[in-house]
């Protein structure tokens, strides 16, 4: 059989249509990412690493933040600058090019109904658009990792033409190796590819052309995960001392949370991590529900139509995300439990529930009106959660940078990174020092006498308090009395009022 065939099958892709989901997935993304107060602290360190490497600076790989978005931001920044704006769009084309992934998935199970249906369910579930639009690692894993199990899939197909392998291993290996850069977990989904390649039963492929998928799909991503373990391996883990160990990041490695596990605790992030994903997919519920009015019918022997679940691809399919998923899952059970995990997790249940909305659409009345009613469900609650103001609180770290850079600061002492950030300064963050270390006045002549001690100490010349409670109001107060400036207050509504003083940079 041609490798056409299933596409005959199936009908052509609507790629109108997919390519239009695309672009409001990723327009979705931006417009919600512009609406953030400030950038999540997570996302400074990646544009610095991604400064880095537009520099071409390869010490950008042995930061202990992941390399995989930043590269891509850095390799962007080559035509356009690197900036937060910058960064955001990266982050919003990753969105469409992940809805495009998700509907190719989709089709492969249930035809173009499905492809559509999925595609959508990419671009507005809520918690995909809304991490989508962060200057974070998610952008680029969400859109790696379908990437990765689509051309997975077409590998593996027994469909497939002999011509085929080295095209769809290359994309699936590097798509593979580009989410282990993103996030360390990103080397359990080329594990679970290469079980599936292996071990899942695919009806008329030799024991040779199986080696040969293994081999086609290990040597583009050992380029990626073993450089970049070669080029970390003599540095030391976040909190640890493993220079000269093999590791698979930079971060908290694997023995580190290994050593913290107990059964209980393991249970208790199982349970976590699946209500997280809950209400993750809690938005879809539309689908969910369709998709189990579909599951009962073919109970009942009742056929459906534009259905594929049935073909080779589509068991195929379901082996890789089950294997996928539950490699996911114990990794983020070993770790913690997150709603930013809950994200992958939530991603590979879109292509079934896609394909069995796409089944109990298909004998329904009016099918059209049905699907667009699924849709513009998932969109109307994706745009008020994705277009909501992010960080609200922390606006006043936004406004005390934009006085410190117009104060002319260059080394901002603050609990928050972000004040420097926006200072365009060098960033001295209070919470990692201790005032009454510095000096041995601090613990006697009350916490202002310490932080002049430790302004001076580090020698910075701005410094932004927070002044929430009447303890660090008091703080400020004896600061600005022991200083004769009682400081400039910046306390924008629903926003962590702060204190700043700039000293020497006038």
């Amino acid at each position: 059989m041609s490798e056409r065939a299933p596409e005959a099958r199936r009908g052509a892709t609507p790629w109108r249509d997919l390519l239009l989901l695309a672009g409001a997935g990723a327009a979705l993304r931006l417009v919600g990412g512009l609406q953030a107060a400030v950038i999540s602290r997570d996302g400074i360190a990646y544009l610095e690493s991604a400064r880095r490497f537009l520099a071409l600076d390869p010490s950008a790989f042995k930061r202990h933040t992941a390399p995989g978005f930043p590269l891509v931001v850095g390799l962007w920044g080559q035509l356009a600058g690197v900036s937060e704006a910058q960064a955001l769009v990266i982050a919003a084309l990753c969105g469409g090019l992940s809805v495009i992934a998700l509907g190719l998935l989709a089709g492969r199970l249930g035809g173009a109904r499905a492809l559509r249906l999925g595609a959508a369910l990419g671009a507005f579930l809520p918690l995909l658009a809304e991490l989508g639009g962060e200057v974070l690692s998610e952008p680029l894993f969400l859109a790696a990792l379908p990437w990765a199990l689509y051309a997975l899939l077409r590998l593996a197909s027994p469909e497939r033409g002999p011509a085929g392998g080295l095209g769809w291993g290359l994309l699936a290996g590097l798509s593979g190796g580009l989410a282990y850069l993103t996030r360390p977990e990103g080397i359990l989904i080329l594990l679970a590819g290469a079980a599936v390649l292996i071990g899942a039963p695919r009806p008329g492929v030799s024991w040779r052309r199986k080696a040969a998928d293994l081999a086609w799909l290990t040597w583009p991503a050992a380029l990626l995960v073993v450089a970049f373990m070669v080029a970390i391996r003599e540095e030391a883990v976040l909190g640890g001392s493993q220079g000269g160990a093999w590791k698979l990041t930079l971060k908290r490695n694997l023995g580190y949370h290994l050593g913290l596990l107990s059964p209980s605790l393991a249970l208790s992030h199982l349970g976590e991590q699946a209500r997280r994903c809950a209400i993750a997919l809690l938005p879809a519920s539309g689908f969910l529900a369709a998709s189990a009015c579909a599951s009962r019918a073919a109970g009942r022997g009742e056929p459906a139509l534009g259905s594929a679940l049935g073909s080779a691809d589509a068991r195929l399919l379901r082996w890789l995300l089950t294997a996928t998923g539950l490699a996911l899952t114990s990794a983020y059970v070993i770790v913690r439990p997150d709603r930013r995990y809950a994200a992958p997790l939530a991603l590979l249940c879109l292509s079934p529930l896609a394909a069995g909305a796409a089944r109990w659409l298909g004998r329904a009345p009016g099918a059209r009106v049905r699907a667009l009613l699924l849709v513009g469900t998932l969109a109307a609650l994706a745009l008020p959660l994705t277009l909501r103001p992010r960080r609200a609180a922390k606006l006043s770290y936004r406004l005390a940078g934009e006085r410190l850079r117009e104060l002319g600061a260059r080394r901002v002492l603050a609990h928050d990174s972000r004040a420097a950030h926006y200072a365009g300064a060098e960033a001295l963050e209070l919470l990692w020092l201790d005032p009454r270390e510095a000096s041995p006045e601090g613990a006697s002549g009350g916490a202002g006498a310490g932080i002049a001690a430790l302004v001076s100490r580090v020698q910075a010349d701005a410094l932004v308090l927070v002044v929430e409670t009447p303890a660090q109001a008091a703080e400020a107060s004896a600061l600005g009395a022991l200083w004769g400036d009682p400081g400039e207050r910046i306390a924008p509504p629903r926003s962590v009022p702060l204190r700043l003083w700039v000293r020497g940079a006038r």
